[in-house]
């Protein structure tokens, strides 16, 4: 017999005994160990009886005879210490993992969680702020200013704290952008964001960053 034919046979052999599950164990028990006598079995019984008899004799038939002396030698010879699970091997092929099954745990790297696409610009500081608003006016169809509640300046050169941006789509929306920096931290972080339509009287609170992090 070739490798494929051993195989083949012991898993048959396993599969026959795998249906043997079902069967009640006293029927496994020696009839002359008992001291009473059972009633005659029923017809069910008789094809269990039977079923247990034929795969009896098929676990003493040469092929599986065979190839378990073939599976013992190989085992001897590559020194292999663990056989493999059959059972297990079996259900993983029968048995498809359930949708509704809990999923284990992967833990997110949250220094990489953004809702925003990756950029490789740096934040940007208030100290560029100036020079950045024209060059992207130059740039994009929208536009961005610098909005003052009243004609009071501050000092040349210098942001406010906080600044507020007007950041204006045509017929869109117009956004005004409140952002805050630190002495220790130049970078400019958005507090909050307030929209109105191009109709609206009323502005609508749409963001307010609770962490605020870096433009």
């Amino acid at each position: 017999m070739s490798l494929e034919d051993h195989i083949q046979a012991l898993q048959d052999a396993y599969n026959k005994v795998q249906t043997l599950r079902h069967i009640p164990q006293s029927l496994f028990k020696n009839p002359a160990a008992s001291s009473a006598l059972p009633a005659p079995p029923a017809p069910s019984l008789i094809t269990q009886l039977q079923q247990i008899k034929d795969i009896t004799l098929n676990l003493k038939s040469e092929p599986v005879q065979q190839a378990l002396r073939a599976a013992r030698e190989s085992e001897n010879v590559n020194g292999l210490k663990h056989t493999v699970n059959l059972r297990r091997e079996n259900r993983k092929r029968r048995r498809a993992p359930s949708p509704e099954s809990p999923q284990p745990y992967i833990a997110l790297d949250n220094r990489n969680v953004s809702l925003f696409p990756h950029t490789d610009e740096a934040p940007l500081k208030a100290s560029e702020l100036f020079e950045y608003i024209p060059r992207f006016n130059k740039e994009h169809q929208c536009t961005v200013h610098i909005w003052k509640p009243t004609r009071s300046w501050g000092q040349p050169g210098k942001v406010d704290r906080p600044a507020t941006l007007r950041f204006f789509i045509k017929d869109i929306f117009t956004a005004y952008i409140t952002v805050d920096h630190t002495e220790e931290d130049p970078r400019l972080v958005v507090e909050s964001i307030t929209v109105f339509g191009p109709r609206e009287g009323v502005s609508r609170l749409l963001f307010v960053a609770c962490n605020a992090k870096p433009m």
